[in-house]
């Protein structure tokens, strides 16, 4: 995790949330951030290796913790990853941000013998 100041003079927190190759159908979930003192969040999906079949995606969001039955709520949703080969998105929030956040990273489908490498990062920062 990395902080730093910003050229505003606010905070900024960076991480690497999730990152490296899969091979099976799971559901991935990140550790919880701290975003309390934060009022921007940049989050950042890079997809560099995908060998899918029709029936293979991966689906990443970003969460907040909420005081209800899931005990988060989605303040961010990436393109649904279906397509072999690379893919980069970039989300960015303004709202719903406190407490903390997290990505959940979904891949479904039969994953027999094929394999994604893919990245999920994160920015925090203060005006």
């Amino acid at each position: 995790m990395g902080w730093g100041a910003s050229a505003g003079g606010g905070l900024v927190k960076r991480l690497t949330a999730i990152s490296g190759t899969r091979t099976a159908g799971a559901t991935i979930v990140s550790d919880w951030v701290d975003a309390d003192e934060f009022n921007e969040l940049i989050a950042w999906l890079d997809v560099t290796a995908f060998a899918a079949r029709a029936d293979e995606t991966l689906v990443v969001t970003v969460e907040r913790q909420a005081d209800n039955t899931a005990g988060y709520t989605t303040i961010a949703t990436f393109t649904t990853i279906d397509t072999t080969g690379a893919h980069s998105e970039e989300k960015t929030v303004t709202e719903l941000i406190g407490g903390k956040v997290r990505f959940r990273a979904v891949l479904a489908g039969t994953w027999d013998e094929k394999s994604i490498t893919f990245t999920c990062k994160l920015m925090l920062k203060s005006a």
